[in-house]
C-alpha cells in the first residue's frame, strides 16, 4: 500500500498524519486526493483478489492533467487484462489499450481503435 501511495503522490501526506493507521476524516485530504486514494484501494483490491471487471466513474475529474496522466497510466497498467467500465468526460480519461463505447444524447459508438486524437463525434 505504502509503494502504491508513494506511486501516486500520496504517502508523504498520510505518513505525517499517523501514516496507514491515520483516520482517513482526520487527512483532510483534497477531492484530488481522494479520487487519487480511491485508484490506490481499487488497485489494492485488484491486487489480492484478481478481480476481471473495474467499475469506474469520473475518475480522474478533479486532476489537473499531469496527475490524471499519472493516475491513468497506472490504472492502463494494473487494468489492461480485465474489463473496464469507465464515466468519463474528459478523452484523455479514457483507456488508451481496448476499445470503447462513447455516448452521446443521441448514439452510441464503438471506437475498435482507441486514438488520443480529437474525438469527432456527428
Amino acid at each position: 500500500m505504502i509503494n502504491m501511495l508513494t506511486r501516486l503522490g500520496l504517502w508523504h501526506k498520510i505518513e505525517e498524519r499517523g501514516g496507514l493507521e491515520a483516520d482517513l476524516i482526520g487527512l483532510d485530504l483534497s477531492i484530488c486526493q481522494r479520487q487519487l486514494m480511491s485508484i490506490a484501494r481499487a488497485v489494492i483490491h485488484h491486487i489480492h483478489t484478481d478481480s476481471k471487471l473495474a467499475l469506474m466513474d469520473e475518475i480522474t475529474s478533479h486532476m489537473d492533467s499531469d496527475t490524471a496522466r499519472l493516475a491513468q497510466n497506472l490504472i492502463d497498467e494494473v487494468f489492461k487484462d480485465c474489463t473496464v467500465i469507465a464515466v468519463a468526460h474528459r478523452e484523455e480519461s479514457l483507456p488508451t489499450w481496448m476499445p470503447y463505447f462513447v455516448w452521446t444524447l443521441v448514439r452510441w459508438y464503438l471506437l475498435l481503435k482507441p486514438q488520443r486524437s480529437h474525438l469527432r463525434l456527428h
